[in-house]
């Protein structure tokens, strides 16, 4: 298994795509600890920044450009790209399940999301004391919201951290599902952006995809568990139906 790991680890960090999309992401929330002033939780309200806000304000900065760019090419380059290129038959033709090679590249498409959280996270948390403000307690999304003190405080971090990972690990799954469905990555890419953006139109719980960084205030504030259920049931079923198909469909053959 390690042996695999390292294998799907150099092959991710020898992509030129990924190590500028990773390059962007460090110099933009570098530039974003220098010029931000307002966290803004809608279009109407917006808070100044402080020491106790500033790392989400940083997670939510860094959003779309996650759901939109790097999550969607990490993952359909990493499984449709690596099947339409022969890199994928060189991995399989090794004694090895095909489900394994499956949960390999999940395993380190999640690590890479993790770490990149913890880096906002850090970079968040010390340009906030550095840079902004320091605050004794902070009060999130609407203007009748609880003031939290500190150690309340880092907790709401940790919940809104939490909850936008898994929302990242569902849509992980969506980009799944689409590159083992579909012939080719710029379909699955195209049509990856397409779903994202039209299933807000399907229901109301969906917009905690394509709007999760200003929905998971929402969230948090009236602990509507529907938008967990619905982030819980995404996952279940786009992970099961693409081990399915990636068992059943002979890529690799």
């Amino acid at each position: 298994m390690n042996g695999l790991l390292n294998s799907e680890w150099q092959r991710m960090y020898s992509k030129r795509k990924n190590i500028l999309f990773f390059t962007i992401f460090i110099v933009y929330i570098l530039v974003q600890s220098l010029l931000a002033e307002n966290l803004f939780f809608t279009m109407e309200e917006s808070t100044p920044l402080n020491s106790l806000n500033y790392s989400i304000f940083l997670l939510k900065k860094i959003y779309y450009l996650m759901i939109l760019i790097i999550l969607p090419v990490l993952c359909i380059d990493s499984i449709n790209g690596e099947y339409q290129s022969g890199e994928l038959r060189l991995v399989a033709i090794r004694p090895l399940s095909l489900k394994r090679i499956l949960y390999t590249k999940w395993f380190l498409m999640i690590a890479v999301v993790a770490a990149i959280m913890v880096i906002t996270y850090a970079v968040g948390t010390a340009a906030g004391y550095l840079f902004y403000p320091k605050a004794n307690s902070v009060s999130f999304y609407y203007e009748n919201a609880p003031v939290l003190g500190v150690a309340e405080a880092y907790i709401y971090h940790l919940k809104y951290y939490f909850g936008v990972f898994f929302i990242f690990v569902a849509l992980i799954g969506i980009a799944s599902l689409l590159s083992v469905a579909l012939p080719n990555t710029i379909i699955s890419v195209i049509a990856y952006l397409f779903l994202l953006f039209i299933s807000v139109y399907f229901s109301d719980l969906f917009d905690i995809f394509l709007f999760g960084s200003q929905e998971m205030f929402v969230l948090l504030a009236e602990a509507d568990r529907s938008y967990l259920w619905c982030i819980l049931f995404v996952i279940l079923l786009t992970y099961s139906l693409t081990l399915l198909i990636w068992k059943n469909r002979g890529w690799v053959k």
